[in-house]
């Protein structure tokens, strides 16, 4: 299942506030696995390097998905309904 950036980048974030420095890109890179080896390791959790939903759920991180190319589901709507601008 492939994460959203918004995901990942939450994840990092989460990492880093429990004292495992990784970079808060939302790229899921060698540097952001082996920082999820590391906290798996420290929390007694198997020890895969994916964000998998029990290291996500451990670290408070919400899982969405990436539907569209870019990201683009996790954009808020905000404001009023779409064709409503003045």
């Amino acid at each position: 299942v492939a994460l959203s950036e918004a995901t990942i980048k939450s994840l990092q974030e989460a990492l880093n506030k429990q004292g495992i420095a990784t970079n808060s890109d939302g790229v899921l890179n060698d540097q952001t696995r082996a920082s999820i080896r590391k906290y798996q390791s420290q929390h007694h959790l198997p020890v895969t390097g994916e964000p998998d939903k029990a290291t996500l759920d451990k670290l408070g991180v919400a899982a969405r998905q990436s539907t569209a190319p870019g990201g683009q589901a996790d954009q808020a709507q905000v404001g009023t309904a779409p064709g409503a601008q003045m």
